[in-house]
């Protein structure tokens, strides 16, 4: 199977942004075609750093539960 995506360039001259990409890596891997997903996410990422986005990752949560002695700045 060929899959005919948008290159990341085209899809900023387009307008497009890389939320619109990562909606359509999700449906496709919900929906088992995980080819789609991936080449999906891969434009998203690369359109994001084309646009100079911070996609971010993971953070440590905000409500903290470990004792207030571990807690406190240095």
């Amino acid at each position: 199977m060929t899959i005919n995506m948008l290159t990341a360039a085209e899809a900023l001259a387009q307008g497009s942004t890389p939320s619109t990409f990562f909606s359509i890596a999700r449906f496709n891997e919900r929906m088992g075609n995980n080819e789609v997903g991936q080449a999906a996410r891969r434009v998203a990422r690369e359109l994001a750093q084309l646009l100079g986005m911070d996609l971010g990752g993971r953070r440590r949560a905000a409500n903290n539960n470990r004792p207030r002695s571990d807690r406190r700045a240095a």
